[in-house]
């Protein structure tokens, strides 16, 4: 674990018998740890950045 700015940064590490197969089976955890996240109502806060833009005064 290590941590962010504005984060817990956290590695998990899985083993697939195909090199191949890796990108699936990233992508598998993903989607079930977002499904598990849901699920417990659990939200992740992402840092809001407001930009204002201004007309130009001459």
């Amino acid at each position: 674990m290590s941590y962010g700015q504005h984060s817990l940064n956290f590695e998990l590490r899985i083993f697939v018998n195909d090199l191949l197969d890796r990108l699936f089976a990233a992508d598998e955890i993903n989607c079930r740890v977002d499904q598990l996240f849901r699920e417990a109502n659990v939200r992740v806060a992402f840092e809001q950045m407001d930009v204002w833009l201004h007309p130009e005064q001459g």
